[in-house]
């Protein structure tokens, strides 16, 4: 168990003190494809580490999902939620048939609070997953509406219709002088 966990880059660098309290608890767990790992709004009580296949991450939006990433081997998921005590912000389910070790939210805290790498790896981890939601947002805010002319866009209440884009941001915007009135759609 400790090899595997010194696969992934959250825990990689940890002295093996840590791997070992952290082993304790672990179990591994398999999915079926199709099946799901835990659902958005439920209470969190562990994370999970992809020891093989992969799981997509869905958020739902109106009447239907996004989806959010795919996380694959040696990959992180369900710490989020575990970090703050609050309820999974997103739907986790096996893309592919998986096997994924279940890591007790008490041993991820007990990990926190006794080691500074973990803390700084948990940093990075979070870290570089807000950038690439960043740039995934970026992207698709940029990218054409229908027929390729620009999306508009609601930007602290008021309606903007883009001119360009260039590289993975927006590099000019048009304002409009339409703003929003209270109520879904409804411009003034």
């Amino acid at each position: 168990m400790i090899d595997r966990l010194r696969m992934v880059p959250l825990f990689g660098h940890l002295p093996e003190a840590d791997l070992e309290r952290l082993c304790r608890g672990v179990e591994e767990i398999n999915l079926s494809k199709g099946a799901t790992l835990f659902t958005e709004g439920e209470q969190a009580e562990t994370a999970f580490v992809i020891a093989s296949g992969e799981i997509e991450i869905t958020k739902a939006s109106d009447q239907h999902d996004v989806l959010i990433a795919v996380r694959k081997t040696n990959e992180v998921i369900g710490e989020m939620a575990l970090l703050q005590s609050l309820p999974r912000t997103a739907t986790a389910r096996a893309r592919t048939d998986a096997t994924l070790l279940r890591i007790p939210k008490a041993r991820i805290d007990e990990l926190l609070e006794t080691s500074i790498s973990a803390v700084r790896a948990m940093f990075s981890v979070i870290l570089d997953r807000w950038r690439g939601t960043e740039a995934s947002a970026t992207s698709a805010a940029c990218a054409p509406g229908p027929g390729g002319s620009p999306r508009p866009w609601v930007s602290g209440g008021r309606r903007t219709a883009r001119t360009s884009c260039e590289g993975p941001t927006c590099s000019s915007r048009r304002e409009s002088p339409r703003r929003l009135r209270s109520g879904p759609g409804r411009l003034a």
